[in-house]
């Protein structure tokens, strides 16, 4: 949250999302700082050490819903930060 608040960045690319906590944290940020809330989230959601897949990208919903960003700001790219990097 400082972080964003701090450096003011237009767009914010979020490349392993998890939960979504940190996604709504930097959307408050940007919020609080007067800017347009544009981050896109880039996760396969695939079970590994850090999460188990498909609940973790309910959780994901979940968290970012709560916030009144989802799809208002928020966007979900399912898919790999290398498939997804050639078309930005």
């Amino acid at each position: 949250y400082r972080l964003i608040r701090e450096l003011r960045p237009k767009k914010i690319l979020e490349i392993g999302t998890q939960g979504g906590c940190s996604a709504v944290a930097m959307a408050y940020a940007m919020r609080d700082n007067g800017m347009e809330v544009d981050i896109t989230c880039i996760d396969p959601f695939l079970p590994t050490g850090d999460n188990d897949g498909l609940s973790t990208l309910s959780e994901w919903y979940k968290n970012v819903s709560e916030s009144g960003y989802l799809e208002k700001g928020i966007r979900l790219m399912m898919t790999t930060s290398q498939n997804y990097l050639p078309f930005t």
